[in-house]
């Protein structure tokens, strides 16, 4: 009774997954169609296990089981791909994972069919799932070692994003290799390969949806997060993550008789700051700083300082970066470099040669600028 009630929960968390995935899949750069096929394939898998009375589930169950194991493993395979270099579209050869697992499937069922033919069908059976298995767990380990855990930068400040996904990542990563050893004991050391004991991946799976659930930007997606929020309620703002809206701590004497000055007008400074930052070429000038800013927006340099001391997560001279790295995004997608090097696009907005520009990139975004190029394709 109790397994049957921790299965019925996990089906109608997985399905109210799919609908909200489905229903917000552009909001969502944590969401791509492997997710929701993946979600759905292991909902089928325990409606299989659960209403065996339905006839189709008790005549096929043994092969609906090895369908949806073996195509999750490299659904979610070609999922954390997706995410992790942030790739929008499909290609063809992304079915080869398809038509390759199925194949075991076939295997599979032809020799369920015909077991007097080859007796040691199971074993053999054993061997196919252990080796493709492992394939696909040495992949997804070595994809997330390379891209999320030993993935170092500055300051990734162009969008929370990047952390959203760091800490969605290693969630479910975490959640595979947990699932793969259970799966590979039960693969040697039972005597019935397809008893998967399903609890356990049941109990892991609620724990995420739960998690998912009580967490907005990984179920909503960032713009969502941002309306829940209400220190990012502010459409206007851009850079939203790096401002601070609210009361400041830690703020000196001298700091305190600026602060009742300077308050009431916070977000129409920021506002003032981001105009100039997305509509002219002010930050690509390496000659202008603080005062000149100060002089273009006709505000005291003492409230600039303050604003950037006490109401923003990183300095004025990250501030430029992050302003020229954001405009070198926006040129890369509106076809910039169609006619133009790289180089030409370094010294467009502003920086002295490719060496700064590729490091200040690859610290922002987190990648490299030819890598984010293939990506944005």
């Amino acid at each position: 009774m109790l397994e049957k009630l921790i299965y019925t929960t996990a089906i109608a968390l997985g399905f109210i997954l799919i609908f909200i995935y489905t229903t917000r899949y552009k909001n969502n750069h944590l969401t791509n169609i492997y997710l929701v096929l993946l979600i759905f394939l292991y909902c089928i898998r325990l409606i299989n296990k659960t209403f065996t009375e339905i006839a189709i589930f008790s005549y096929y169950q043994k092969q609906i089981a090895i369908f949806c194991s073996v195509n999750a493993i490299w659904l979610f395979y070609s999922y954390l791909k997706k995410i992790i270099y942030s790739q929008k579209t499909y290609k063809t050869k992304e079915l080869l994972h398809f038509i390759g697992c199925n194949i075991i499937v076939v295997i599979f069922y032809i020799g369920d069919k015909n077991k007097n033919i080859f007796p040691q069908q199971i074993k053999f059976h054993v061997l196919i799932l252990f080796t493709y298995s492992l394939v696909y767990f040495i992949a997804v380990v070595k994809l997330t070692l390379k891209n999320t855990l030993n993935h170092k930068s500055d300051f990734l400040v162009i969008n929370i994003q990047n952390k959203d996904k760091k800490k969605w990542i290693l969630m479910i990563v975490g959640a595979f290799i947990l699932l793969f050893f259970k799966s590979m004991y039960k693969l040697v050391f039972n005597d019935n390969p397809y008893n998967n004991f399903l609890i356990f991946d049941a109990i892991i799976w609620i724990a995420i949806y739960l998690k998912v659930l009580y967490t907005p930007e990984f179920v909503y997606g960032h713009e969502m997060f941002r309306i829940k929020n209400k220190e990012f309620q502010r459409d206007d703002i851009v850079f939203g993550n790096i401002w601070i809206f609210g009361n400041t701590n830690s703020i000196n004497t001298e700091a305190l008789l600026l602060k009742e000055k300077i308050n009431p007008k916070i977000e129409e400074y920021i506002l003032s700051i981001e105009n100039i930052a997305l509509n002219t070429e002010f930050f690509f000038d390496e000659k202008n700083k603080l005062r000149e800013l100060a002089y273009k927006l006709n505000i005291p340099k003492s409230h600039l300082k303050y604003i950037f001391k006490y109401h923003s997560t990183i300095s004025f001279i990250d501030f430029k970066k992050l302003v020229r790295i954001h405009k070198t995004i926006l040129l890369i997608k509106q076809g910039y470099l169609n006619n133009n090097t790289l180089e030409s696009l370094a010294e467009k907005v502003g920086f002295s040669s490719y060496s700064p520009f590729f490091k200040n990139f690859k610290s922002i975004t987190g990648v490299s600028p030819n890598k984010f190029i293939r990506s944005s394709r």
